[in-house]
Formats: C-alpha cells, structure tokens, sequence
C-alpha cells in the first residue's frame, strides 16, 4: 500500500519542464493582465475624482455605504451625489466583471489552465526559469 501511494505522489513532486514558448505565453498573459488592472485602476480613479456635483473628498466618504440608503441619509447625501455612488458603482461592476472575462480568458484560452499552473509552481522553485521569467518581464515592460 505504501509503494502505491508513492507512486502516486512521485510523478506530482517532481519538477516539470517548461518549455520557452509556455513561459513566454505565461509572461505575455501576466502582462496583459497587468494592462487590464491599470486600466481598471485609472477608470476607478477617475470616478473617485468626483465631478462639479461632489467633491473626491465627499466620494470617498460616501462610497463605503453607497448601497446603504440609512447611512447615506445620516450622512445627508444629496439626490446628485447618490446617483454619482449609483452610477459609479455600475461602472465599477461593469468594469470588474470585464477584467475577470479577461483574465479567465487569457489564462484558459490563451496560456491553458494546465499550463499556467505549471509555469506558476515551477517558478516557486526554479530559480534559472525565475530568471527567464524576469527577463521576458522586461522585454515586455519596455515595449
């Protein structure tokens, strides 16, 4: 019984080798998601400037309870600032269930589950792929 479970075990601890075109699809997919999430970032930042009907500092304490009619009438939200929160949160969604779409996509489609897993735990522990890696990093950030 115990040789089984090693054998079984055996073919899961070892490393597997990745191929240059997997880490640079691996590179390439963590790239683009991290165009996405500063994409992301700036819509968001942009929202929480506020407009000429509320302030950025009035946004950013209204927002936490946007979806609280009790809280933002103690914090006597106005009628334009409460559709601000609305529309604001809307984007967010919007915008949030665009960058998941994105992100399943890249890693399913592009890369491939099983491949990314791969490349994700070699690169725990292989130090000459963690230098690869960096280096299409950096290829990538220049273009």
């Amino acid at each position: 019984m115990l040789l089984s479970i090693f054998v079984i075990v055996a073919p899961c601890t070892q490393a597997q080798k990745v191929a240059d075109s997997e880490l640079k699809s691996y590179v390439i997919a963590l790239d683009s998601i991290e165009v996405l999430k500063n994409g992301f970032v700036i819509t968001m930042n942009k929202i929480s400037q506020g407009n000429e009907k509320i302030s950025a500092l009035r946004y950013s304490v209204l927002m936490p309870f946007a979806t609280d009619a009790t809280k933002l009438s103690s914090a006597k939200a106005t009628p334009d600032e409460i559709v601000y929160l609305k529309r604001a949160l809307a984007i967010q969604n919007d915008e949030t269930l665009k960058f998941q779409k994105s992100y399943q996509s890249l890693i399913t489609d592009y890369v491939g589950e099983v491949i990314f897993s791969k490349v994700r735990n070699a690169l725990k522990s292989d130090t000459t792929l963690n230098m690869k890696y960096d280096s299409l990093m950096l290829e990538f950030k220049r273009d």
